[in-house]
Formats: C-alpha cells, sequence, structure tokens
C-alpha cells in the first residue's frame, strides 16, 4: 500500500545523501503530461531493474533542480541537466489515415516511373 503522506514529504524534502547517491542518474532528461499525470523521460544509468538507457518514468511527484532531485512514484532519481527543449526537433506524427494517402500517392508516382523506365521512354 502506497504512503501518500510519505511520498508527498519526499516530494518536497530532498533524500539524504545516502539515497541519492543510490538513486539512479537521469539526464537529457524533460517532464511529459500523461493522461493524469507528469512522468519524465530521458537517459538513465544505473537504474535496478530497468537496463534500456531511455527511461519514461513512473509519475514524478516532485523534483528540485538545483539540489540535483526527482522523487517519482517509485523512487528518486540523480538529475544530470535536462534537455534543451530550444533545440529539441519533435518531429510531427502523421494521422494514420494521412499516411495511408500519402503512402498511396507514392506508391502511384512510382509505379509510373517504373512504366516509363520499362517502355524505354526515359533519357
Amino acid at each position: 500500500m502506497i504512503d501518500f503522506h510519505k511520498m508527498l514529504y519526499e516530494a518536497e524534502n530532498a533524500p539524504n545523501a545516502e539515497v541519492l547517491e543510490d538513486a539512479p542518474a537521469l539526464a537529457g532528461w524533460w517532464i511529459a503530461r500523461g493522461r493524469n499525470h507528469l512522468h519524465a523521460r530521458g537517459s538513465v544509468s544505473g537504474h535496478p531493474t530497468i537496463f534500456d538507457p531511455f527511461v519514461t518514468t513512473s509519475p514524478v511527484i516532485g523534483f528540485n533542480i538545483d539540489e540535483g532531485w526527482m522523487r517519482t512514484r517509485s523512487r528518486y532519481y540523480r538529475l544530470g541537466k535536462p534537455m534543451d527543449l530550444g533545440a529539441f526537433k519533435i518531429v510531427e506524427a502523421l494521422d494514420l489515415d494521412q499516411a495511408q494517402t500519402e503512402l498511396a500517392e507514392m506508391r502511384r508516382l512510382l509505379k509510373e516511373e517504373l512504366a516509363i523506365a520499362s517502355s524505354g521512354q526515359c533519357n
């Protein structure tokens, strides 16, 4: 059972040095909105159960950049530098119907090019 009082306390207060020393490190991180919470994404090292270098954390309940810590629902993290979002380019995802339309047009153009090439009409 989650001790919400303890979690809220930990969200507003830095952990002791031993806890932070044993915490995984999060670098190049940013905060993202989930359905009903915020979570962090970034490069992780030293996580006890996640061996992928990239992580989306459990819900964030507090952090302090100056003190270098973040508390999520499941653990503390030592914070490295956050992602420079001004330099971070986000590629827009296509709506699936739009993607299908664009792919159909690409296939049509490719078929036309192949028909021209096979008829000997290319220069």
